[in-house]
């Protein structure tokens, strides 16, 4: 019983770290900036985007926003695109569902660590 508890809460951690990040940048070619919130910089592959994060790619610059490697979205030339949360292709959770989610699987698993098995209590009956 131990060690499951143990394994959800690994998962769980797991799953509240992906949720810091929303995607990567992948597949840069030309110039592509991005937008934080204070101004367009210029990026390269492998930079960390987050939620609200704007992805410019003036023209003969590509780029690809991959949320997971099933999800990825292009931005071609002369476009900007908006980081989402949840991603586009996703269906549903985004960062706010997986931390819930591992809230939910650390709880259970306090729960299920705190349950003193060995020693039942009495059902209590009626005189």
């Amino acid at each position: 019983m131990f060690s499951r508890s143990m394994l959800m809460g690994l998962v769980a951690l797991t799953v509240v770290s992906s949720a810091v990040e929303a995607a990567t940048l992948a597949g840069v070619t030309g110039r592509v900036l991005v937008n934080r919130g204070s101004g367009f910089v210029p990026a390269a592959d492998g930079t960390q985007l987050n939620s609200g994060d704007r992805v410019l790619t003036p023209r003969n610059g590509t780029a690809r926003i991959v949320y997971n490697p099933a999800c990825v979205e292009e931005v071609p030339s002369g476009r900007t695109s908006t980081v989402q949360d949840p991603p586009p292709c996703a269906g549903g959770l985004g960062q706010a569902g997986l931390v819930l989610l591992g809230v939910a699987g650390v709880a259970t698993g306090i729960i299920v660590l705190t349950k003193d098995s060995d020693n039942p209590r009495p059902v209590p009956v009626s005189p």
